[in-house]
């Protein structure tokens, strides 16, 4: 149980206690004899999947104050988690899943958002999908990260009004279109045999549907094929 107060330690292992710090985040030994911890750790606090939740628990509730923490704690995260600056600008699949919990759950705290909220709000989210989009899991050992990843691609590129959007947009859906047909086998299982690994797929590829339904765009036929 931890206990963060008014401030949120975003950089604190929970197990020790201590703090992973700051500094270059390409220099962070995560891994390895020198690390500090157990790094996905504060990584799942900082995906802020729970966002979502929050989100949820304003509207059916009528009550704002849980919409009005997902602001603060977005505002003080941006502050404390400069770009490049710390662990959580370290792996894509991480950084992409936190920007798509900021976009799912901006419909529950919209309009708690002030003008220069909103701007640093889309700087931010411009800086999570560059980074995604410069350090896919691309390689021999591609895996269900790059899912996730373009998927992240595709949300940002759908939310954001900008100059990267459409090439975001464009290179999320042609990776997910490779991507089952390399990942998934003949039988519809995914490639690395492990439920999890397939839920969470499966999860990226509903979600992409869902997105692109609201804005008038479908999956390729081949892919629903895959994904049924």
């Amino acid at each position: 149980t931890v206990n963060h107060g008014a401030r949120i330690a975003w950089f604190q292992d929970p197990v020790s206690g201590r703090d992973w710090g700051n500094g270059f985040s390409a220099d962070i030994p995560y891994r390895g004899p020198e690390r500090l911890g157990d790094i996905k750790l504060p990584w799942e606090l900082n995906k802020h999947q729970y966002f979502f939740t929050l989100g949820k628990a304003a509207w059916l509730t009528d009550d704002p104050s849980p919409a009005i923490d997902i602001v603060r704690q977005i505002d003080q995260w941006i502050k404390y988690n400069p770009c490049h600056g710390c662990i959580n600008w370290i792996d894509a699949l991480q950084i992409g899943t936190r920007a798509v919990s900021w976009i799912m759950a901006y419909p529950f705290y919209s309009d708690l958002c002030d003008a220069p909220f909103r701007r640093r709000l889309a700087w931010s989210l411009g800086q999570h999908i560059l980074f995604v989009e410069r350090h896919l899991s691309t390689g021999r050992f591609t895996n269900n990260h790059l899912i996730g990843e373009a998927a992240a691609l595709v949300a940002g590129g759908l939310f954001l009004d900008c100059r990267h959007s459409r090439r975001w947009l464009e290179k999320g859906l042609a990776l997910l279109e490779q991507e089952m047909e390399c990942q998934v086998t003949p039988d519809g299982v995914h490639a690395e045999r492990s439920v999890g690994y397939h839920r969470f797929c499966l999860d990226q590829y509903q979600l992409v549907s869902g997105l692109l339904a609201l804005n008038g765009r479908s999956l390729p036929e081949a892919t629903w094929r895959g994904m049924e």
